[in-house]
């Protein structure tokens, strides 16, 4: 990602993220010692890096405005099969402005900031995506499960019961009836 720079001066790490992947703020500098503008490196295992550069393509690029573009291709330091890869991301802003987390900035913005942001800002970039969303006219029930459950599991559609239910706890269910062998 950076072989042909003098030297990149990791800037700190993105730490509030849920999704499992090492994230930096990175400063590389040229052969020539002249710095870049920042980037954003993210490091993660190679199916989901590969994952995440396959959804940019067919999901985010060329559809959604005004969002990070990846600067390159995945580097895979341990070939493609094993291991981990990374992409690198320009910094939104071009690091002109500290960067915070939408969650830390929730935390210490005033509402009316938070609103502005989220609705001028991300929500109007978003809505590019949202327009062009087609509906599933015909849904497979045992499709959208089959990537997390059992194979052999069947669910089955059933109308809620009508009654009133009571909730259960251990201390008032009946005793096990016990048969003897």
């Amino acid at each position: 990602m950076f072989a042909n720079y003098s030297k990149v001066i990791v800037k700190s790490e993105f730490s509030d993220g849920f999704s499992g992947s090492l994230v930096f703020l990175v400063r590389p500098f040229r052969q020539d010692g002249r710095p870049e503008l920042p980037s954003v490196v993210k490091v993660d295992e190679f199916d989901r890096i590969d994952k995440e550069w396959r959804a940019f393509g067919s999901c985010i690029e060329n559809r959604l405005p005004n969002v990070a573009r990846i600067s390159g291709d995945p580097v895979y330091p341990d070939g493609k099969e094993h291991g981990h890869g990374g992409l690198r991301y320009p910094l939104a802003g071009d690091g002109a402005f500290d960067v915070v987390s939408l969650q830390n900035y929730c935390q210490q913005a005033a509402p009316g900031d938070i609103a502005y942001v989220l609705k001028q800002r991300l929500f109007k970039s978003l809505e590019k995506i949202w327009e062009q969303k087609q509906s599933q006219i015909e849904f497979h029930l045992q499709a959208a499960y089959d990537s997390f459950l059992h194979p052999n599991l069947v669910i089955a559609y059933a109308a809620a019961p009508t009654e009133n239910i009571t909730p259960k706890s251990p201390n008032k269910l009946p005793p096990k009836s016990r048969t003897k062998a």
